[in-house]
């Protein structure tokens, strides 16, 4: 590992459906990318919702 790179994280959102788990994830990926990490957002969820 670079002595320059950030480690490696995952963020997990987890919770009842309708309490924001989406955008959470989405403000949270836009903060970091505008840091300068490269993020990437994988859904999960078998409702689709």
């Amino acid at each position: 590992m670079n002595s320059e790179q950030a480690p490696a994280r995952i963020n997990l959102f987890v919770g009842k459906g309708g309490v924001g788990k989406s955008t959470l994830a989405t403000a949270t990926a836009v903060r970091d990318a505008r840091s300068g990490l490269r993020v990437l957002i994988v859904s999960t969820d078998q409702a689709h919702s």
